[in-house]
This record gives C-alpha cells, structure tokens and sequence, in this order.
C-alpha cells in the first residue's frame, strides 16, 4: 500500500514559536488559514496544549493533545525551538495534524519526492512496454528490440521477487 503524502495534511511548524516572547504560563490564542480559525492553542514557554476538530472517514473528532517544546542552542548562538512529538517523544521542526497529532515519522507519511521515483519507474517501464508490446516496430534495429525486451524483462523479475520472498518466508515453497 503506498504511503499517504505529507502536503495532504495540515502542519504545525515549531519555527512559528522561534520568534515569539513566550510566556510561562499557558495564554489562550489561535491558528488561522485563509482567514477561518481552524485550531485553538494555549502556548506557553515549556509547550502547548492544541484543540481542533478533523473529519475522517465521515466522522467528527475532537483532537486535544498537549505538545512540549525542546530547547536547543545553536553554535551560532540563540535558541531554537522544537517540537517533543506526543506519540514518541522524538525532536523534531513539524508535527502534523491529523486524526491525532505526531511526527512524520509516527504517521508513516512520505514526502512528495519520495514517490515520484515509484512514479517515474512505472511510467518508463510503460514506456517500454508499449514499443514492444505488438512485436518489433518496423523500422526498430534488433539490437534496440532486444535490449527493450530484456529491460522490462529485467524490470517484471525485479517487481516479482519481494513477493517471492515473502512467500517462501512464510513457508510456500511453490510445490
């Protein structure tokens, strides 16, 4: 199954808060995109306690998770803030939002770029395919018709040995 993508969800970045006079104590405010408030926050120096409402699947859900900030002294000096991620205490600059708060990370998400190679893979193997698909064009040399045919070939046993794999791992032996 492929991995749900980053863009796809809304962000909390810990630079928002870089270069805030933060208070000690926890003081009410909000977040806002184009306009609407979509979250309420109480922000203080030591964390955050964040409230929102998600639709998933067609349900309405109330999300209230409190996030701690980490401190960090750069060697430029200053101070740097980040986010200590609700689910696995993990550093780290964007938490996002989602049927609950975490890291990257905890919600398996991908980056956009990493599943453009999938993307382009699959596109150049159709490629391929599709000048050979009806035999030899015409006017296609040999050496370039067998060199495209051991390509997807190559590419077929590739995508086909992870499955493989696991299926002998899990005791099938093909008999």
């Amino acid at each position: 199954m492929a991995k749900e993508i980053t863009s796809e969800y809304p962000v909390l970045r810990s630079s928002l808060f870089q270069k805030m006079d933060l208070p000690e104590t926890f003081t009410p405010a909000t977040l806002s995109r184009s306009g609407a408030v979509f979250a309420s926050l109480e922000v203080s120096r030591h964390g955050l306690i964040l409230s929102y409402r998600i639709t998933g699947g067609g349900i309405l859900s109330n999300v209230h998770d409190r996030i701690d900030f980490d401190w960090t002294c750069p060697a430029y000096g200053g101070q740097r803030v980040w986010f200590l991620c609700p689910r696995c205490g993990r550093r780290c600059g964007v938490l996002y939002l989602g049927q609950r708060v975490a890291c990257r990370k905890c919600l398996d998400l991908a980056y956009p770029c990493e599943m453009e190679r999938f993307t382009k893979g699959w596109a150049l193997h159709q490629r391929w395919l599709s000048r050979i698909k009806d035999g030899k064009p015409k006017r296609m040399r040999w050496r370039t018709y067998d060199k495209l045919q051991a390509k997807v070939a190559e590419r077929a046993v590739s995508r086909i040995q992870p499955f493989l794999a696991s299926m002998r791992r899990r005791g099938f032996n093909g008999k």
